[in-house]
C-alpha cells in the first residue's frame, strides 16, 4: 500500500527551506504550474502538502529530489 499523497499542514511553510513553493518545483522539474496542477489532479508526480488555512501547495524538497532521482532511471522504448 502506497502512503498517501497529500499531507496537510495548519502551519504556513513559505519561510522554510524545507519546502518548495510551486513555481520553484516547476523550475526543477523543467514544466509549467499547470502542469504540477495537472499531476495532483493525476495522482502523479511528486509528493506535495497544502496548507489548510491557505490552500496553496508545497512540496518537501527530498520528495521533489526523489522525484527526480526516479525519473531519470525510467525508461521507455
Amino acid at each position: 500500500m502506497t502512503p498517501p499523497r497529500l499531507h496537510e499542514l495548519s502551519m504556513d511553510p513559505a519561510d522554510d527551506p524545507e519546502f518548495l513553493d510551486q513555481i520553484e518545483v516547476a523550475k526543477l522539474l523543467e514544466v509549467t504550474v499547470r502542469t504540477l496542477y495537472r499531476w495532483r489532479a493525476e495522482e502523479r508526480g511528486p509528493a506535495f502538502v497544502r496548507v489548510v488555512s491557505t490552500g496553496d501547495f508545497y512540496y518537501r524538497r527530498e520528495d521533489v529530489e526523489r522525484y527526480l532521482a526516479l525519473d531519470r532511471t525510467v525508461t521507455t522504448t
